[in-house]
């Protein structure tokens, strides 16, 4: 099935949904790589950034847990990554922030 951007926010909004049924309070969504730039294919996963102050408090295998398990039950593949706030602003030159935040598209929600 081809994903057109309407699709693809409708996926990424109800992933927000799981997320925050979760406990996580999602500030902003990032999405990068293929379906930013337009060089997706049907194969193409979709790549997000979360930003949540929730994940100011938390390690990186506790957000990744609950990055996978908003995911259960979407039937597209979804490849996300958790910030706080702190992190987006504070992001270095030629880290995987600093290319979301240069290349990424925010996602109204």
């Amino acid at each position: 099935m081809a994903k057109t951007r309407q699709t693809i926010k409708k996926i990424i909004l109800e992933y927000i949904y799981n997320l925050e049924a979760l406990g996580i309070t999602v500030h902003k969504v990032i999405i990068f790589g293929s379906q930013a730039k337009g060089t997706f294919t049907e194969d193409s996963d979709i790549d997000i950034a979360v930003i949540s102050n929730e994940f100011e408090k938390m390690g990186l295998w506790e957000r990744a847990k609950y990055l996978g398990r908003a995911a259960r039950g979407i039937p597209y593949p979804i490849e996300a990554i958790g910030f706080s706030p702190s992190q987006l602003e504070k992001s270095e030159q030629g880290t995987l922030i600093d290319e979301v935040k240069r290349s990424g598209v925010e996602i109204q929600i």
